[in-house]
């Protein structure tokens, strides 16, 4: 793995929930969900959250419990 690859976004609460309204604003105006290009790009334009590599995430989160949420559509085998 590539520890200069894009591993997302970090962002404060405040800040998500600003990002999660100007989402739902977005898509009722438009009428249909937004894509995660277009997400990406209303997120940068609202110039909140920082940029984060695989090698910051991992330095951040060392040491630390972490909580990891998988959605639904994870097809992923749990007992391997």
């Amino acid at each position: 793995m590539d520890k200069r690859a894009r591993a997302g976004y970090m962002l404060t609460l405040d800040d998500a929930i600003k990002f999660w309204t100007r989402c739902q604003e977005a898509e009722k105006a438009l009428g249909e969900k937004l894509t995660r290009e277009e997400r990406e790009k209303l997120l940068q334009s609202m110039q909140i959250g920082k940029e984060m590599t695989v090698e910051d995430l991992r330095e951040l989160m060392q040491n630390k419990k972490t909580l990891i949420i998988k959605d639904k559509n994870n097809t992923q085998d749990e007992d391997k």
